[in-house]
């Protein structure tokens, strides 16, 4: 193992889950990962893996400042709120590159998406999540924090179809699991 640092934010989640299973499989990096919840059974299991858990919010700097520190590279990605307000995406996601320019991250990893109102020419304004995050991407710019942009797109397998298996429809009249798009 090397001694750099990579965080990932969300650690226990799909996206940052994916990530910090990739980094354990390379073998070449110290992973931390935050969470909401240290104690929790998947946080417990990484850190039997050899994954440094500590406990940290994208809505919560202060965290994320103490997270950061030493990080070779950070993978971020939000908690979307689902509510107008803060903490939405934009003040997540710029948190995330504060704390990066603070601790003079090299790396960061952005886990964005399209900007929905721009491409559409305004026909479609209330994709918040979309938006919020294709604006942190032009903060990345603006503060120039070295970064790779990554636009994931919408995770329809984890939206829609559970919704579809919970009022019994199904589009092949079986029940498959459909693999998850962060994984």
């Amino acid at each position: 193992m090397s001694n750099k640092l990579v965080v990932v934010c969300g650690a226990t989640g799909g996206q940052g889950g994916s990530v910090v299973k990739a980094l354990l499989a390379d073998g070449r990096f110290a992973i931390r990962g935050l969470t909401r919840d240290v104690d929790s059974a998947a946080s417990k299991a990484l850190a039997a893996q050899g994954v440094e858990m500590v406990f940290g919010l994208p809505a919560d700097k202060d965290t994320l400042l103490k997270a950061f520190k030493g990080a070779y590279a950070v993978f971020g990605v939000t908690i979307p709120g689902f509510v107008p307000g803060p903490p939405n995406d934009y003040d997540q996601g710029k948190n995330i590159v504060d704390a990066c320019k603070a601790n003079d991250v090299p790396l960061f990893v952005w886990s964005s998406l399209p900007h929905v109102s721009e491409s559409s020419g305004g026909k479609y304004t209330m994709v918040t999540a979309f938006d919020q995050k294709a604006e942190v991407d032009k903060y990345i710019k603006s503060v120039e924090q070295p970064a790779v942009v990554l636009k994931t797109g919408g995770f329809v397998s984890k939206c829609i179809f559970p919704i579809l298996l919970i009022i019994n429809v199904s589009l092949s009249r079986q029940h498959n699991q459909l693999p998850s798009a962060a994984t």
